[in-house]
């Protein structure tokens, strides 16, 4: 039961207080003791049964700061409940946040971490990274071994690329790979064997050989047989190669 008041009780209220009952700054006195008091937005209850005052929520424009007082917005409350614009928001400590590049996307999920009532940083999960443009990117093959640094090259939030140096290339399996001599000429192409990752091969045409210093030659006579019984034309003969050209081609004596 409810009991309105002006100094006396002047009537009952039954056992609910109407919203727009009363008038402003009316008192009414709840059969248990407790307090209320009629304001523009309604009844509010201003002691407990024993006496004891209780605040009145706030009403009208507030300023909420941060816990060192280094951030602070002005909002609007009413009845106590003060609510931020559609652009503020309220992160705490180990919340989710999500972490997007400057397009808007390849969202991440951060956890941030807030330190005097500002928020100093959002923590990725440990197998994401961020990587600026220019960085240096160390680039493996498929064993993970033979490793390169690559400067990695980004545009709006999105790597777009990872340039090797000058003096590094890739070479694929079955790739085409001109083989020349220590002089840099005479070059021949060959095709590339490549396995997990490592070229382990280049192979010659059927029709092209090498030839180290020193290594013996079948010497065959004008009919195709191998030359022999001919003093100094006999088989095998001796290749001498300088600067990655065969110089002359010795026969047996």
């Amino acid at each position: 039961m409810y009991t309105l008041l002006n100094d006396v009780q002047v009537g009952s209220a039954g056992d609910t207080l109407d919203a727009l009952e009363g008038y402003m700054g009316q008192k009414a006195r709840k059969d248990t003791g407790e307090t209320y008091i009629r304001t523009l937005s309604g009844w509010v209850q201003v002691t407990d049964a024993d006496g004891a005052g209780i605040a009145m929520p706030v009403s009208g424009s507030v300023q909420v700061q941060n816990s060192s007082g280094t951030i602070s917005r002005t909002v609007t409350a009413t009845a106590g409940v003060a609510k931020l614009a559609a652009s503020d928001t309220i992160v705490g400590s180990g919340d989710t946040i999500v972490v997007q590049n400057s397009a808007g996307g390849n969202a991440h999920s951060g956890t941030p971490t807030i330190t005097n009532g500002s928020l100093v940083s959002a923590k990725l999960p440990a197998t994401t990274a961020m990587i600026d443009n220019g960085a240096t990117q160390a680039i493996l093959n498929f064993a993970g071994g033979s490793s390169h640094n690559a400067s990695v090259v980004v545009a709006s939030g999105v790597v777009s690329s990872m340039k090797l140096p000058t003096t590094t290339t890739f070479l694929d399996d079955a790739a085409t790979l001109s083989i020349q001599n220590s002089a840099g000429a005479d070059g021949h192409n060959a095709t590339c064997a490549v396995s997990n990752g490592a070229l382990v091969s280049a192979k010659f045409a059927s029709t092209v050989a090498m030839v180290d210093n020193g290594d013996s030659i079948v010497l065959h006579n004008s009919s195709g047989t191998t030359s022999s019984g001919n003093s100094g034309l006999n088989s095998p003969a001796v290749a001498e190669v300088a600067n990655g050209v065969i110089t002359d081609v010795k026969a047996a004596a």
